[in-house]
């Protein structure tokens, strides 16, 4: 479908779930067959009289650079929420697709909107899959933990023993001043001159950064 050239439009955008349940054994894996965990997708509204269990998306891939439209299911998308999309090369790959995606006016807002509020509503309701978010984070504060290997790395930063560093990244992760974002697969932890990247899966220390 030839799609007006749009400077900017609105849209639905998620991340793909951490894990989910394959086949009748239930076998837990990551992501789904096109993308890996925590990328984001730009979601289009259902073309389909399914209900919106089959939605078109658009996302890098993870054996390409390239972004790619396809078909998921909608349970394989979390963290829904309104966002602007000024991205060049995003827009265009909207504006070559055959189907009809949101536009930059009141009604593609409002509509993206109530479907973000709605699907958050039913994953806080869905204990088949999870994606670990900002507040897990902090939660589950006592699961941080740090390999040898890793500690070996970078023990000469902090000149702290492994039991210490692991205590030290607790309390600057719960300082109030602490910025943490979400990447991914990686949780970034800044406060003051420190950085520290957490496995947004399993909670371990993967690097910390100091700057002096």
């Amino acid at each position: 479908m030839d799609q007006k050239d749009f400077e900017w439009r609105w849209c639905l955008v998620g991340n793909i779930i951490d894990t989910r349940l394959y086949g009748e054994e239930h076998e837990l894996k990551e992501g789904t067959k096109n993308f890996s965990p925590g990328t984001k997708v730009y979601v289009n509204r259902s073309q389909w009289g399914d209900g919106g269990d089959q939605l078109i998306v658009i996302g890098k891939p993870k054996d390409r650079k390239q972004y790619i439209e396809c078909v998921i299911r909608r349970d394989f998308i979390c963290n829904w929420r309104l966002q602007k999309v000024y991205s060049p090369t995003v827009l265009n790959k909207i504006k070559n697709s055959k189907w009809d995606w949101w536009k930059n006016d009141n009604a593609s807002k409002n509509l993206i909107k109530y479907l973000a509020k709605a699907r958050n509503e039913d994953e806080n309701q869905n204990e088949k899959y999870h994606y670990n978010t900002i507040k897990d984070l902090t939660i589950n504060i006592e699961k941080i933990s740090l390999s040898e290997d890793t500690y070996n790395r970078i023990k000469n930063q902090l000149n702290l023993n492994k039991r210490q560093i692991i205590k030290y990244c607790k309390n600057k992760i719960l300082d109030n001043e602490c910025n943490i974002y979400r990447d991914g697969r990686k949780f970034y932890c800044e406060v003051e001159n420190l950085k520290i990247v957490i496995n947004a899966i399993n909670y371990e220390i993967l690097s910390i950064e100091v700057n002096k």
